[in-house]
């Protein structure tokens, strides 16, 4: 009681690429990893236009400072496995103020669903960005790029988070929060982030439902929040203030949104 607190850490990540091999796991509290830059570009652009205009592109890849997802895994496997920052700890109190800020993960590389499709363009390879398994308070994702992640973000049991101001796109899933504890709360200002992905926004039960004006694109589900009971738009943030259903069965709300 007398010799302080654990203040915890800040990880910087220059500009650059980083090959990531292995999982990230972080039961720590009060740790930032930042970058210098969130680096998104299109990778769709890339992958879907002919080989031979490549030299002619500006870009042929994200930048900034890059984390690049290139974790062994299987595409049918467990989620977690597959996440290049895993947060996970037991006991009391819950690990709380954990923040991301200003660089890119990128899963790289889409692979064959068994569909026609081209394996760039299925969404499917095992690959998330983060996924925090266990209760959490205070954590913050913030100015982050996220492309060609079969899962962007995974979120169990969260109070007071906080996703504001990301390029979320060309993702499977852009964000899942799940089994929400008192509440999950998403300052984003609007238009500013975007969500892109054949399902931008997927919530477990919660009886509240509110947004404003963030952008949604095209995709099978724009925002699936299963067993709400209410959904308002509002015009000015918060964009998302989602509580826990008590109990109450409600309809399901899909495809809603606005560009």
């Amino acid at each position: 009681m007398d010799n302080g607190g654990k203040p915890g850490a800040v990880i910087y990540l220059p500009p650059g690429d980083y090959n990531l091999r292995t999982q990230v796991v972080i039961d720590i509290s009060f740790l930032r990893i930042q970058g210098a830059g969130h680096g998104f570009t299109s990778s769709s652009i890339r992958f879907n236009v002919p080989r031979e205009e490549w030299p002619d592109l500006h870009e042929l890849w994200p930048g900034g400072s890059r984390i690049i997802n290139v974790i062994p895994v299987d595409p049918n496997g467990e989620e977690a496995r597959g996440a290049a920052f895993y947060i996970e700890r037991s006991g009391s109190p819950r690990i709380s103020s954990v923040e991301f800020a200003n660089f890119c993960i990128d899963g790289l590389h889409f692979v064959p669903d068994g569909s026609e499709l081209d394996p760039e363009n299925t969404y499917v390879n095992g690959k998330t960005g983060i996924f925090v398994a266990t209760p959490n308070d205070s954590f913050r994702i913030n100015g982050m790029g996220f492309v060609y992640l079969e899962n962007a973000l995974t979120i169990n049991n969260a109070d007071a988070l906080s996703i504001h101001d990301n390029f979320i796109a060309e993702c499977g899933s852009c964000i899942e929060p799940a089994r929400v504890g008192t509440g999950l709360k998403d300052h984003r200002q609007p238009d500013r982030g975007r969500l892109q992905g054949p399902l931008d926004l997927r919530t477990e039960p919660w009886r509240t439902l509110d947004y404003c004006q963030q952008r949604l694109s095209p995709g099978s589900e724009q925002c699936a929040p299963r067993g709400c009971i209410a959904v308002k738009r509002q015009q000015q943030p918060p964009s998302f203030v989602l509580s826990r259903d008590g109990g109450l069965g409600g309809q399901q709300f899909r495809k809603f949104g606005g560009h």
